[in-house]
């Protein structure tokens, strides 16, 4: 049966399910049934490659407690990643390294010349920061047996869960986002994401903590909230090609403590979000703040910022549109932005001009 697949990685003892090696590899989709718990021992390595991602409905323990465990594909052939969904026991990371992963989407393609369809596998371009390179391969069919039925785009998914996330790092990560929270409560603390090809993280619908995280060279957005409802503390970003925090959808986030160097946007508060941010430092950041409506679903914005605010170098302080508010150390920002849309989304600079 596919589904007993993870058998050929995996042993069970009781309701525990341990790796068979200490470093093992996994070139294949698997699937790990609900009602036990995946234990990932310190000093273990999982090298996900090919394009192979892993489905689990049950919770996983990985604690790196006296030695960093490595999940991850290889440099020329990265996996796909994990997700970890209804689960109801609580899944924690605590020093780990997820590296080289490319998350579900777009996995194959259909080539009508050849009448032939290739599995996109990635591979990291050392070029250049931060470069991704897809080939196409011939493949075996038997290997993704899951593929179809799904649609995770973080490299790490969490999905109607519980998770904790501590010491650990996203390295060389080429998904949609590296880490993907989807309707569940969380903590993610002293982590660190480097060279994340698009968003480093999104969260849905989730409800928790952010603690001490460093950004660095990512792609898109450092953190994307989405009807979430958040508390995050001493976050640092550098070099960001869109927002540092994206906060939408009706999500309601308090920040306290944020650096930020070379970004687009420091903070953006959209569509019916309520964003209460305290002590901020920014060098480089061309738009430090923005409130506005994006999609006409929703409500309009809502960005308070307090505190000790140090801004240098940047192009205007603040941009909202005509409903939403930017209240900056108790001043409500006066001057109303047109064509807000087109300026944070297509960057045309020369329109607050």
């Amino acid at each position: 049966s596919k589904k007993k697949i993870f058998k050929n990685y995996f042993d069970i003892e009781k309701k525990k399910i341990l790796l068979k090696k200490n470093s093992t590899i996994i070139d294949e989709d698997i699937y790990i049934p609900g009602g036990y718990t995946v234990i990932i021992n310190s000093g273990q390595k999982i090298n996900l490659i090919d394009s192979a991602f892993i489905f689990s409905d049950s919770a996983w323990i990985v604690d790196g407690k006296s030695k960093k465990i490595l999940i991850g594909g290889n440099k020329n052939k990265f996996g796909r990643g994990l997700v970890i969904k209804n689960a109801n026991i609580i899944s924690t990371c605590n020093n780990v390294e997820f590296k080289y992963l490319s998350g579900l989407g777009k996995r194959f393609l259909y080539d009508d010349m050849s009448n032939k369809t290739y599995l996109i596998v990635t591979e990291y371009d050392d070029e250049k920061i931060n470069n991704y390179i897809q080939i196409k391969k011939k493949y075996d069919p038997i290997k993704y047996l899951f593929s179809d039925d799904y649609s995770y785009f973080g490299a790490l998914n969490f999905y109607n869960t519980v998770i904790k996330i501590k010491n650990s790092s996203f390295l060389k990560i080429s998904s949609e986002d590296a880490l993907n929270v989807i309707s569940s409560e969380f903590r993610i603390s002293n982590t660190t994401f480097s060279e994340i090809n698009s968003d480093a993280i999104d969260i849905d619908f989730g409800n928790g903590e952010i603690n001490d995280l460093t950004f660095n060279t990512i792609g898109n957005d450092g953190i994307d909230f989405s009807g979430s409802n958040v508390n995050l503390n001493n976050i640092k970003f550098d070099m960001t090609g869109d927002k540092g925090v994206s906060v939408g959808e009706e999500s309601n986030i308090n920040l306290n403590n944020m650096e930020a160097k070379n970004l687009f946007i420091g903070i953006a508060s959209k569509d019916g979000s309520i964003t209460n941010v305290k002590n901020i430092n920014f060098d480089n950041v061309k738009i430090p703040f923005a409130s506005y409506q994006k999609k006409k679903s929703y409500n309009f914005g809502y960005l308070k910022v307090d505190g000790n605010i140090k801004i240098k170098n940047y192009i205007v302080n603040g941009i909202r549109d005509a409903n939403s508010s930017l209240i900056i150390n108790k001043l409500n920002l006066q001057k109303l932005t047109k064509n807000i849309i087109t300026i944070i989304y297509k960057k045309k600079i020369d329109y607050l001009f």
